[in-house]
Order: structure tokens, then C-alpha cells, then sequence
């Protein structure tokens, strides 16, 4: 710097004087204008400047042993605030240059973190690690806590048994789960519950040997019951209770136990029990026990109601020592009754004794017949009398001279025989062969089934085709009636078909229905017909099947004596348009022999 002297008042050149800066020509008035001495610097102190001692220390390289200056290392500014200060033991480094007068610090610092990535199922942001869940795969996160939702919609695998689970991925509808062991549970189709009805349905296609049960009950008791208790243990109970007062039009049955047993056809020992029970052991047993009260009409209630074929016996009672020994009731036709008593062995011990505490009252509409293969007995009490009232004859071992019986109010005058005229009235009774003779007079004769003169019968037959039976047709005729021996022919009265239309598949073909003899597609030898019968139909139809050109076979026999009646289409329907077909065929035999 030049000094110009205190008038001159002005720095021609630029200098920095303390925190001033003095730039071209810079005017001051406040300027001490003593000269200085040698060494002095001018200073301001904020009013003025004037000339001082340099106080400031001239420093050279900084050494481990002299205090001087030194360069940093990057003039890159550090924009992360510096840790705060401790007195951490080990953890205390000293200041070195580098080949380029840098000062740096050497740390010899070993990395001891671990460096952590997300693996499976995981995910890392920054020191935080969170689970990477699957959407609705089971694991949810309630309250900062996992957790498992098994509602989940995404749930893969199956929870074995041995787990709590079924081992299972899916449950037939309405279907029933049974067990076994650890393996996974069975949904079994055959053993459903609709919440309604529990369906037991079991489709049997063995050919051996078999046990089959619907319902088995296995009670073992071993507990030895205490004094004055009372137990009861049922196998089976059903417990309906009606609290509703129904429309007094309405008809609501109520049935505790149903069987129903049916057999496709008689062939092999085909054996059925709609009640079996065996029991043993007990001080009182009740084959089967019924308590029925309260009924709002008790005159027409029943206590045991029972159809059976009018052949078959509709209540038997066998020995305990001998099955084959029994007591019998058969109803049959008309109600007709029969008692019956069956000794299985030579003799005639199969005795029916009525021990009866009271009078006994037979109030019959017919006639009452005592027939008996040794004596009829009347034996009364000691003291008391067989009061008939008339003549009794005796002929050769017969009570004769009766001129008048009396029997429940109703006088009896005359036994009608056999030859003579039928009298309706109330005042005789019949022979055997007289009620055979009325019985004869009033039955009709009845018709033969195959005839060549004369009065016959029609019979009628119910054949249903499946779907693949109607396709067919065409190719495959189905028999209506079978075949009904050597010299006879079927003639067709009436063929009523009831067609069950598959809406998706509408026929296109044109085909005709026909009916004849021996499997014949041809409209011209059909004895019932119906023309393109299903063309353009697209709903289920019943048709009622009209005669055609009476043309059967072009000959006397062949083709027509000894052959079924068929049913067939010409040409084959459109596939799959029908799904099934019900043909009622009433027809009767011609004996051609």
C-alpha cells in the first residue's frame, strides 16, 4: 500500500485491511497520519485506522513437535454433523501427512457389521426388516403381531389330521366327513346332509359275497348300575312334535320309520325284513311295543297295519323249539281270513285254544261253517246248558230237526243246497255247493289271453328308452312285446309314446315313429305310425299312435308269426334331441295254429 498522506485521504490500489476492503479509490477521513515504525500494520478498530505493532505469529510447517500449519485432505465441505465428543478407551487416533502434506487420520477400524439382504417371505428398508406377505395366503399381521387367518381365500396345501386339519382341499356339497386314523378325512358322497334330510347312499356293484349296513348302533355296557337307578338306552329314537294349528284343509303325515326294499327281478334267494329284531337275555322283552292314545278319531286308528300279497301270510307266530311249527293269519282277497295252525311233524298237536274272560260274540254276514276232521266238542261249564232254540235233529251222527236257529237275533229257517234257486234273504244259510253254484252264476267266465275265436283279453307293456335307445332306433329297434310263441301274432290295439324333448337339440331329420313286426323300419309295414313325428317340435310331446296301410309282412308267416312287436325310426333321429321315450303298448295274441 502507498500512503499519500492524511489530506490525500484516498488508497489508489485495492487491500484488505482487517474486515475492510478497500476497492479503486477508497475515501477515508478518520486516518491516523503518524508514520509508523518499523514492523507496525495498519488496523482498524471500527473508527479509525492507525498504525500498530504486528502482533500475529509467523508459522511454518506443523511437525509431531512445532506448531504450524497444515493442508486438509478434501476441500469437499462435509455436510454431516460430527459425532460429540467422548472419552471412548481405544478409540483415539493421532494426525499424520500424507506424501502430499495432507493431514489425515488412520484408523485401524475392522467392519464387524453384517451387511443383511430380504430373503423369502421378508422385506429390508434400512435397518427394519417386515414380512413379505402373500395376499390372502393365511399370515396377517393383528396388533404388530403375526398371526394366522384361516378365513384366507389363498391358503395353498392341505392341514393334515395329525394337525388339526382333514387333510383335504375341497368337500363335496352337503357331503359328511368320516375318519380314519391320521389319514386325511373322506368326504363321502354316499353319506350327505342337505340340513334337512341325512341321505345314506350306497350303490352296490360287487359280485361276491357281501355285508352291507346303513346304520350300525354298537352299545357295550360294562358299568354296573347303583342302586334305584333307572336307565334307558335307544338305539334309535325319532322325537317330532307338531305346535302348529295347521288349515283344516291340510294333510300333514307324520312317519317315524320307513322302509322301502325293492327288488328289479326274483332272480337267486332274494330275502327282505322290514323289522328284524333279536334279543335275548332280559327278565321282560317287547318284540315290538306300540302305545298309541289320543288320537282325535280312535275309531278309525290302527295299531298294526299290514299289506302283504293275498297268497302270503300276514302274521306268523313259530315255535321256539321248532321254527317249522307255527300259528298263521292270511288275508286275502276281499279280506278273506284265513287262521291257520301248523304242526311240523306227524301228529296233530298244533291245538288252537281260545281262553277267553268273558262271552264270545261272532257277528258274521255270511254263514258260519265248523269243519272239522274229527268231533266237534261243546262242552259248557259244569252246571250250565247249550240252549238251542228249536228242533235239533240227529241224522246218522247229524243234529237234525232244527227248524229255526237262532243266532245273533237273526232266526234261521232253511239251508239252501246245491240245484235249487238262489233266495236273498235272512232267514237261511247255504251249502258248500250251493255258494259254489252262486259263486259260479255270478263270476263272469274269464277270458283266454291267446284266442282265435272268441272273447280275449289285451294286456299292456311299459318299455322306456334312454337317450342312446332313441339315437338308435333306425339302427337298433327296441321290442314292445316279446316274442309269444310258435303260431301266434301280436296285434297292436293302441300305442300311446310319452317324448321327453331335449330343448338344446331340436330334430332336423324328418323321421317317422313306426310300429310293426320283427324289427321293421319301413312305413309300410307299420300297424302304427306317426309321420316326421318329431320334426320342428321343440317341447315334450305325447302322441297317440294311429293306424297305418294294415300292410304287415308280404307274407302269411315269415316275419309275422313268432316275432316280437318293435319300435323304430326311419331314417335316425337328429343325436342327442330326445332324451328319453315311454311307450304303453296294449295288444292282444292271435293263436294262428
Amino acid at each position: 500500500m502507498e500512503y499519500l498522506g492524511r489530506n490525500t485521504e484516498r488508497f489508489k490500489t485495492v487491500q484488505v485491511l482487517n474486515d475492510l476492503t478497500v476497492e479503486n479509490v477508497l475515501f477515508i477521513s478518520n486516518i491516523n497520519d503518524t508514520f509508523p515504525t518499523a514492523g507496525q500494520v495498519l488496523t482498524w478498530d471500527g473508527i479509525s485506522i492507525t498504525w500498530k505493532d504486528d502482533s500475529n505469529t509467523l508459522y511454518v510447517a506443523a511437525t509431531s513437535s512445532t506448531l504450524g500449519l497444515l493442508k486438509i485432505e478434501d476441500d469437499t465441505e462435509q455436510s454431516v454433523a460430527a459425532n460429540s465428543v467422548s472419552a471412548t478407551a481405544s478409540r483415539t487416533y493421532g494426525i499424520q501427512f500424507n506424501a502430499s502434506d495432507q493431514a489425515v487420520v488412520n484408523v485401524p477400524w475392522t467392519d464387524t457389521n453384517t451387511t443383511y439382504t430380504a430373503g423369502d417371505g421378508l422385506d429390508l428398508s434400512g435397518t427394519t426388516f417386515s414380512t413379505d406377505l402373500k395376499s390372502n395366503g393365511g399370515l396377517v399381521i393383528e396388533s404388530t403381531e403375526l398371526a394366522v387367518d384361516l378365513g384366507a381365500s389363498s391358503i395353498t396345501g392341505t392341514l393334515a389330521v395329525e394337525d388339526g386339519g382333514t387333510g383335504l382341499t375341497t368337500v363335496g356339497t352337503n357331503n359328511i366327513l368320516t375318519g380314519n386314523g391320521t389319514s386325511p378325512l373322506t368326504s363321502e358322497t354316499g353319506l350327505t346332509y342337505d340340513g334337512v334330510t341325512t341321505l345314506s347312499d350306497y350303490n352296490d356293484a360287487a359280485t361276491a359275497s357281501t355285508n352291507i349296513t346303513g346304520f350300525y348302533f354298537d352299545y357295550d355296557k360294562s358299568g354296573i348300575r347303583a342302586a334305584s337307578t333307572n336307565s334307558t338306552i335307544s338305539s334309535f329314537k325319532s322325537d317330532m312334535n307338531d305346535a302348529a294349528t295347521n288349515n283344516g284343509t291340510a294333510v300333514v303325515t307324520y312317519i317315524g320309520f320307513e322302509n322301502n326294499i325293492t327288488n328289479a327281478n326274483a332272480t337267486g334267494a332274494l330275502i327282505q325284513y322290514g323289522i328284524k329284531n333279536t334279543m335275548s337275555g332280559a327278565d321282560l322283552q317287547y318284540g315290538i311295543y306300540n302305545d298309541l292314545t289320543g288320537a282325535s278319531i280312535p275309531s278309525i286308528s290302527v295299531g298294526i297295519w299290514q299289506k302283504t300279497d293275498d297268497a302270503a301270510m300276514d302274521i306268523k307266530f313259530v315255535s321256539a323249539g321248532n321254527v317249522n311249527s307255527y300259528f298263521g293269519i292270511t288275508t286275502g282277497a276281499n279280506g278273506a281270513t284265513t287262521i291257520k295252525t301248523e304242526e311240523n311233524g306227524a301228529g296233530e298237536t298244533a291245538h288252537l285254544t281260545f281262553d277267553i274272560d268273558g262271552a264270545i260274540d261272532m257277528n258274521s254276514d255270511g254263514a258260519i261253517t265248523l269243519d272239522s276232521g274229527a268231533a266237534i266238542n261243546i262242552e259248557p261249564y259244569a252246571g250250565s246248558a247249550i240252549l238251542l232254540d228249536g228242533t235239533v235233529s240227529v241224522d246218522g251222527g247229524s243234529v237234525t230237526g232244527i227248524t229255526t236257529l237262532g243266532v245273533d237275533s237273526v232266526s234261521l229257517t232253511a239251508v239252501q243246497t246245491s240245484g235249487e234257486t238262489f233266495a236273498d234273504n235272512d232267514t237261511s244259510i247255504m251249502t258248500s255247493a250251493s255258494i259254489d253254484d252262486r259263486i259260479n252264476a255270478a263270476v263272469p267266465t274269464v277270458p283266454d289271453e291267446v284266442v282265435s275265436t272268441g272273447t280275449h283279453i289285451h294286456k299292456q307293456t311299459k318299455v322306456t328308452l334312454d337317450a342312446t335307445a332313441c339315437n338308435n332306433l333306425n339302427s337298433a329297434p327296441q321290442t314292445l312285446v316279446a316274442a309269444q310263441g310258435a303260431n301266434t301274432i301280436i296285434v297292436p290295439v293302441s300305442v300311446t309314446v310319452l317324448v321327453d324333448n331335449d330343448t338344446g337339440t331340436a330334430d332336423s331329420s324328418g323321421a317317422d315313429l313306426i310300429v310293426g313286426l320283427n324289427g321293421t323300419t319301413s312305413y309300410t309295414y307299420a300297424l302304427k305310425y306317426a309321420r316326421r313325428f318329431m320334426l320342428g317340435v321343440t317341447t315334450d310331446m305325447t302322441f297317440q299312435l294311429s293306424n297305418y296301410l294294415g300292410k304287415v309282412a308280404a307274407h302269411l308267416s315269415t316275419g309275422v308269426v313268432d316275432v316280437p312287436l318293435t319300435i323304430s325310426t326311419a331314417p335316425a333321429i337328429t343325436g342327442g334331441s330326445l332324451t328319453s321315450m315311454t311307450i304303453y303298448t296294449s295288444y292282444y295274441v292271435i293263436d294262428n295254429s
